[in-house]
């Protein structure tokens, strides 16, 4: 018991360092001359940083009291780096983002402070007809479709890819238990004792559930910034981005996929200006 007590201790402080290090850095980013006066102003001026959070529900750290430990240690360390640099201390510096990509490459399953949808599932990625991830995504068997729009008409220029997803074990998923109200109290505790901003999440609910829902926002309002709800089931969308399959349709669909030919990505040429008149550059 001892021993996990001070792993425990220990884990606790090497989250709270690398909240501290995460901090320092994003301190410095507010340091960057903006091109925009106005946008350059406001930066200068609020010191607005973002040090999220992700696969919550998979760590023992997330907890109130080791949440609290780490977002004191960023409250410290922002203020002794704005005294060292002589600038305004940031007026938020905590998040919990979208981070569904991010987690993904991180190889979370529970995205931010998300559980599953499903212990097995599909998860649907839509992609231009013409991207180079394609025939490598055939040839490796992914099944992809074209995109079907809410009129039923079919989008040819963009394909649903689909990819089998199992989660593990120590993952609460929203089909087995994880229901609307416990995914409520870690919106709250997320809240209260992480995220000065607001926190990033979609709540997967029950028809049924709609009037305790709206009785839960009234009690509650006071204590979230942000919340987005999403239907768990019986949605109407035939290409949602997560359906809930069986374990065994789960080993099916894997048995038919091979191993994705990365080596034949083809890197990506530089960007030119013009390529970017749009508002945004093209991802290569």
């Amino acid at each position: 018991l001892q021993e996990l007590a001070l792993s425990r201790l220990r884990g606790r402080d090497e989250f709270a360092e690398a909240a501290r290090l995460m901090h320092r850095w994003g301190k410095r980013v507010t340091c960057e001359r903006y091109h925009i006066p106005e946008i350059d102003e406001v930066v200068k001026r609020n010191r607005r940083i973002g040090t999220g959070i992700t696969g919550c529900l998979e760590s023992t750290l997330f907890n109130p009291e080791d949440l609290d430990y780490a977002y004191l240690a960023i409250l410290d360390e922002d203020r002794k780096m704005s005294k060292e640099m002589d600038i305004p201390e940031s007026i938020r510096n905590t998040v919990v983002k979208p981070s569904g990509s991010i987690s993904k490459v991180l190889d979370c399953k529970g995205e931010g402070i998300h559980g599953g949808f499903s212990r097995h599932m599909i998860q649907t990625i839509r992609f231009a007809a013409n991207d180079p991830l394609i025939p490598l995504l055939k040839a490796a068997g992914h099944p992809m479709e074209p995109e079907i729009k809410l009129d039923g008409t079919l989008d040819h220029g963009t394909l649903v890819v689909t990819f089998y997803v199992e989660n593990p074990s120590t993952l609460p998923c929203a089909d087995e238990g994880w229901d609307t109200w416990k995914q409520l109290d870690v919106l709250k505790m997320a809240q209260k004792y992480w995220s000065d901003q607001a926190v990033s999440v979609t709540v997967y609910y029950k028809r049924e559930e709609i009037h305790l829902i709206k009785e839960w926002l009234a009690k509650n309002l006071d204590e979230i910034k942000s919340i987005s709800f999403l239907c768990h089931s019986d949605h109407g969308y035939v290409q949602a981005p997560k359906q809930a399959i069986t374990k065994e349709q789960y080993e099916q669909g894997m048995s038919k996929l091979k191993p994705l030919e990365f080596e034949l990505i083809e890197s990506g040429g530089e960007i030119s200006g013009t390529e970017c008149d749009g508002g945004f550059c093209p991802t290569k």
